[in-house]
C-alpha cells in the first residue's frame, strides 16, 4: 500500500515521531510498509520556509527523504487538474490544496494531523 504524507508528517518523522498519532506511527515506522510518498509540492513548501529562515534543517531535503525511506513524487499535470477540480473547496492554503489534489490523483490515503483536510471530498485521510 502507498501513502502520501503531509509536510509536517515528514518533519515529525525526522525529528519528533512521538507527535504522530498512534495510527500514523504504526504506518510510517513499520518496516513492512510498502511505499511512503512526499509530494514535490511539500518539498516546494519546505524550500520556501528554509529560504525565508522560518525553518532550519541540518541536511538536504533529498537526504532526509532517503534516510526516512520516503520517495518524492512529482506534482504533475493530472494532479494540477485535480487541484482545479477542487476549486470550490473552502480551503485557502495552496500547499494543502496541492497535497490533497496529489493524494486524490494518486488514489492513496493522505497521512496528516491537519483536520482542515476534512473539507476535501473523496480524500481518505489517516489522522
Amino acid at each position: 500500500m502507498a501513502y502520501l504524507i503531509d509536510t509536517h508528517v515528514f518533519l515529525w518523522m525526522a525529528r519528533y515521531p512521538e507527535k504522530l498519532s498512534e495510527r500514523a506511527r504504526g504506518i510510517v515506522l513499520r518496516p513492512e510498509r510498502v511505499l511512503l510518498l512526499l509530494s514535490s509540492a511539500s518539498v516546494h513548501e519546505l524550500a520556501i520556509k528554509i529560504a525565508s529562515g522560518k525553518l532550519a534543517v541540518p541536511y538536504s531535503l533529498p537526504d532526509i527523504a532517503k534516510a526516512l525511506d520516503v520517495s518524492i513524487d512529482a506534482f504533475d499535470g493530472l494532479a494540477a487538474n485535480q487541484y482545479i477540480a477542487d476549486q470550490a473547496v473552502q480551503h485557502k492554503d495552496p500547499f494543502d490544496r496541492a497535497i490533497a489534489a496529489h493524494a486524490k490523483r494518486l488514489a492513496v490515503p493522505l497521512i496528516s494531523a491537519d483536520s482542515a483536510f476534512a473539507c476535501f471530498p473523496d480524500l481518505q485521510v489517516i489522522w
